[in-house]
């Protein structure tokens, strides 16, 4: 098994990953900060983005990256780092994960929050 080390200066709490390992794959870490690195098989981290709070969740659904924030928001940035939107949430969010619905052609993501609602983003 080949072992790859790349070190980061700060705490990483959130890691998400794309592509395969012996050919060509990119890894986006959140750190407690709420700075999010990126790097891949052939560059050491680099910062990607910046959030102005922290980061309560994080996944990666095809080229887009969400992060649920502890302001109620959550950012959608594309794996470039370039802000797409902020959509606003009722309630301080507690979980979020991938929704992929194959045989129907879905894709999103599902945010729970404090409010006991699960909202739906596609």
């Amino acid at each position: 098994m080949k072992n790859v080390v790349k070190s980061i200066q700060k705490v990483p709490v959130f890691i998400q990953n794309s592509g395969l390992f012996d050919v060509d794959y990119k890894i986006f870490v959140i750190c407690r900060d709420g700075v999010c690195y990126f790097f891949d098989r052939d560059s050491e981290p680099r910062i990607l983005f910046t959030l102005s709070t922290h980061a309560a969740g994080f996944v990666k659904v095809n080229a887009n990256l969400f992060v649920a924030c502890t302001d109620e928001t959550l950012h959608v940035y594309d794996d470039a780092g370039r802000i797409k939107h902020i959509r606003r949430l009722r309630g301080r969010p507690l979980a979020i994960c991938e929704l992929d619905v194959k045989d129907k052609g879905i894709t999103g993501v599902l945010v729970s929050t404090s409010e006991s609602v699960i909202q739906i983003f596609r």
